[in-house]
């Protein structure tokens, strides 16, 4: 297999996104209702013209079910991310422009955080909450690497996204000088 396609591969499993290499190593899950949200944000920020998008240019823009795509507007309308356009030219449509709208409200209405309320609750085993609840050393791993990510989602507009802007880390670490990200922009530069 090609060494690209491989480090870069998107394997869909159920309700999850796995990115990452094809060979099990460096994944990240995302839901399908973060993925599928994400891109049809994506589309809203990229149509140009004078009409909103009507849910079936949206459904088969994305390859999504008329359904399901309904679903995720009705999310990210509820959040105040989206409206909805009445008439003749209706659809759907930015709530405001692609360049106030940060990654991190996107991701926040579709699903949770990596150590989001409930996290010790869902992960009691057999009990009805983790036996460690009171003195958690894993939990402060989660709680660290959930504000990493919150701090670059909350650091990436819409608009750069749908622009094509890829060098996030460059843009990141132009913006903050918080040394997690610094030591992310080092270990993608020395290729580790």
């Amino acid at each position: 297999m090609d060494e690209y396609l491989r480090k870069n591969t998107l394997l869909f499993r159920k309700d999850l996104v796995y990115i990452g290499e094809g060979n099990g190593t460096n994944k990240m899950k995302i839901t399908a209702i973060e993925e599928y949200g994400l891109r049809c944000m994506l589309m809203l920020a990229k149509h140009t013209g004078a009409t909103a998008l009507t849910l079936p240019e949206i459904s088969a823009g994305e390859g999504l079910s008329i359904p399901y795509a309904g679903k995720l507007l009705m999310i990210l309308k509820q959040a105040g991310l989206v409206k909805s356009v009445r008439g003749r030219k209706g659809g759907y449509a930015l709530s405001k422009p692609a360049d106030q709208i940060y990654l991190k409200e996107i991701f926040d209405c579709l699903g949770e955080s990596v150590f989001g309320q409930g996290y010790c609750q869902r992960h009691g085993g057999e009990l009805d909450s983790c036996i460690h609840k009171g003195t958690c050393e894993v939990r402060h791993i989660w709680q660290g690497i959930d504000k990493f990510i919150s701090s670059v989602l909350n650091r990436i507009t819409l608009a750069e996204l749908a622009k094509g802007n890829t060098n996030f880390i460059e843009m990141l670490t132009a913006r903050t000088d918080e040394p997690a990200i610094a030591m992310t922009s080092e270990i993608k530069t020395s290729g580790k």
